[in-house]
């Protein structure tokens, strides 16, 4: 059976199945699962449509903190 699963979020009642299921929740966030592709699908996108003109956005920042 599954022991862990990352995924970007969850809402708190799943994390109470998840702990019940004994199922361990990686949640590092959307921005750090998702950033790293951008380049990669900016590339993908210009090649698809080659007359637009495409870039990844380099001002990005995870607007959520822990403290």
């Amino acid at each position: 059976g599954c022991e862990a699963l990352l995924t970007g979020e969850a809402r708190f009642h799943s994390c109470l199945e998840a702990e019940a299921a004994n199922i361990a929740l990686i949640l590092p966030g959307h921005f750090a699962t998702e950033r790293p592709a951008m380049e990669q699908l900016a590339n993908v996108l210009h090649a698809r449509f080659a007359e637009l003109v495409v870039q990844a956005s380099r001002n990005e920042y995870d607007p959520v903190k822990f403290c």
